[in-house]
């Protein structure tokens, strides 16, 4: 097999100018398994056989019709979101309150906080996302489950001292000033990518978070709440810093330290934001708009996670696109099916994995020695040759050796940010099933092409973008 996959790599590097940067590429002959993975496979054991067998069982029992797709464990803070996401569309309606308030309850430690993973520690802006979301879903301060969480959090310092992702959505609500969030300017669409930063500099996670932040940044939105729902409980005083006191603090700033220049970025930006000439302000919020619009898949998709959708739908609802146009009709229920939903509770997922999930598991399989002409791997193979994305030049072209499209997404649609870890995992999957389709290695040479293409300069991969080393 590692033999056969050689000769196919060296005669794709012989057909593309790729190639001629691995002239002196050279595979080391190995077996596929170690010679313990080996050994236990031809084992005669009877009990490992029973156990590889009853593996086999339970996993092809999660098959769903034609791939897998699986859980995507996330903590309180991307239901609590979704929720304050919906309220501030006003399309938070009653049956989804109460179930994203079963999910947010449920998930409560027994003294009242929140925790970002299974039995790890309380997470303070957790806790204050998860008590704001509870109040939208009609839940009073005065319950047991509250006061637990209230306490807390004063414990733990108020909305003072939460992260500044938490702070964002507390200032749509009028529950924290947008005057203290660090200041992005909408200019940032304008630097050439000669510039220090720009947002191909970005990760692609990053970047389809903060294009859309930067159309919100600049319309400081604030839906106001009912008494009911604001928490003003939870808020600690505290003094603000002066225009003239930034001014005078930039004076104080040494270029040479790395944090300090982002400290004086950070103060420059924010006088330029109170400044009421902006003359280029038009044409960066025009380019979000349109990068926005532009980056949005046929079926609804942005970036392929939570808040890509949530920031995006936002900033084009801000820029005075209608709740009923199509880009977030589209955005709104493709972001939907990202939810694990029944009659009893909604639980909102960051993202979803299933090219991943069945890339992996046709690769276990096969390796377990599961027949690959069996209905379902079939089915599965047929499923993971069609989410290969071979049209769409993503946002990795910028960075790359602009190889032709051939990567897979992670999720079921993201033909922006097909990624390196879900293309190889794929490829490993497709390579017991040449024989039985012609197909299969025209797509394994397409992935392996754009693989190679995407190499960084300094001889690494990155995640969907070949590898940044911008240090600033």
């Amino acid at each position: 097999m590692i033999i056969k996959f050689e000769q196919r790599l060296r005669s794709l590097f012989a057909k593309t100018d790729i190639g001629a940067r691995y002239e002196h590429f050279d595979v080391k002959r190995e077996s596929r398994k170690s010679d313990s993975i080996r050994l236990l496979f031809d084992s005669d054991s009877n009990e490992i056989k029973k156990a590889i067998h009853k593996i086999q069982n339970h996993y092809t029992g999660l098959h769903k019709t034609d791939h897998w797709e699986g859980r995507v464990y996330d903590n309180t803070t991307i239901t609590a979101e979704y929720v304050m996401f919906l309220r501030f569309l006003g399309l938070l309606d009653e049956e989804t309150k109460l179930k994203a308030k079963r999910a947010i309850l449920e998930a409560q430690n027994p003294d009242g906080t929140w925790n970002l993973y299974y039995n790890g520690p309380s997470n303070h802006s957790a806790n204050v996302e998860a008590y704001f979301a509870l109040k939208m879903c009609g839940v009073s301060e005065n319950e047991p489950a509250m006061k637990k969480a209230h306490d807390r959090i004063l414990e733990q310092g108020g909305i003072e001292t939460t992260r500044v992702f938490t702070k964002i959505h507390l200032c749509l609500f009028g529950e924290y000033p947008w005057e203290r969030i660090p200041a992005i300017s909408p200019e940032l669409m304008l630097l050439p990518k000669q510039a220090p930063i720009h947002i191909y500099e970005f990760s692609s996670w990053s970047r389809s978070v903060i294009v859309p932040l930067l159309i919100i940044f600049d319309h400081k939105p604030v839906q106001k709440l009912p008494e009911n729902e604001r928490i003003p409980e939870l808020r600690k005083l505290s003094s603000s810093i002066s225009l003239t006191r930034k001014i005078r603090n930039i004076t104080q700033v040494s270029l040479f330290e790395t944090e300090q220049v982002f400290k004086m970025t950070q103060q420059l930006v924010k006088i330029y934001e109170k400044s009421p000439v902006k003359p280029l302000r038009k044409k960066a919020l025009d380019m979000a708009e349109n990068w926005i619009i532009e980056h949005q898949d046929p079926e609804g998709n942005w970036g392929g996670i939570f808040p890509a959708y949530s920031n995006s739908i936002l900033a084009l609802y801000l820029r005075g696109y209608p709740l009923e146009h199509p880009y977030i009709q589209k955005g709104l229920g493709a972001l939907r099916t990202y939810a694990e939903e029944n009659d009893s509770y909604l639980r909102m997922q960051s993202t979803i994995s299933p090219v991943w999930d069945t890339a992996i598991g046709m690769y276990a399989l096969a390796e377990s020695g599961y027949p690959c002409d069996n209905e379902k791997m079939v089915k599965s193979r047929d499923w993971l040759l069609k989410k290969q994305i071979t049209e769409c030049h993503g946002d990795w072209i910028h960075k790359s050796l602009k190889p032709k499209p051939g990567g897979w997404p992670f999720e079921h649609e993201n033909d922006q940010y097909p990624d390196l870890d879900d293309t190889s995992l794929a490829i490993l999957a497709l390579l017991p099933h040449e024989k039985f389709d012609t197909k299969v290695s025209t797509a394994i040479e397409r992935g392996i092409e754009w693989i190679l293409g995407m190499q960084g300069s300094d001889g690494g991969w990155g995640h969907s973008i070949a590898t940044t080393t911008n240090t600033f």
